[in-house]
C-alpha cells in the first residue's frame, strides 16, 4: 500500500496513528526509505513505457 498527499504532513505522526487490518489481523507498517520511494518511481516509468 502506498499513501500520497496532496499537502504537507509529518510522515512518522501519520504512520503512528495508521492501522492496517487484513484477514482479521492487523499488518505491519513502514516508512519507505529514499531509495525504496526513487525504485518506485523508476519502476512506474518504465511500467508506463511499456503500456504507452
Amino acid at each position: 500500500m502506498f499513501l500520497l498527499f496532496d499537502q504537507q504532513i509529518d510522515p512518522k505522526a501519520v504512520l503512528a496513528k495508521l492501522t492496517v487490518k487484513a484477514n482479521g489481523g492487523l499488518r505491519a507498517t513502514r516508512l519507505l526509505d529514499d531509495a525504496e520511494i526513487e525504485k518506485s518511481h523508476e519502476d512506474q516509468v518504465a511500467g508506463r513505457r511499456r503500456e504507452g
